[in-house]
């Protein structure tokens, strides 16, 4: 009787490839979203800026807004991080 013991390397070869394109998945995810917010929080910091030269009232949301860019950076620098890491077996 011949007993392959084959199946259970190739499961958990598998299962680390699930588990390592889940984490580029997510890391992928948190740097887009990091790069949005902070090009949202950079434009609106621009508008901030460009308001004076044009005597134009400004709502109170570019304010917000502009506090959106350091979020971004921080949640970007998570991402690169989580897909910078590497998995252990």
């Amino acid at each position: 009787m011949v007993v392959s013991h084959t199946s259970e390397p190739h499961a958990a070869a598998l299962q680390s490839n699930a588990s390592a394109a889940r984490s580029t998945t997510v890391s992928s995810v948190l740097i887009w979203l990091g790069v949005a917010l902070f090009a949202v929080g950079l434009l609106s910091i621009l508008v901030t800026f460009a308001v004076p030269l044009f005597h134009w009232r400004l709502s109170a949301a570019f304010y917000y807004l502009a506090m959106m860019a350091p979020a971004g950076m921080v949640i970007g620098v998570i991402g690169a991080l989580a897909s910078g890491r590497r998995v252990r077996n």
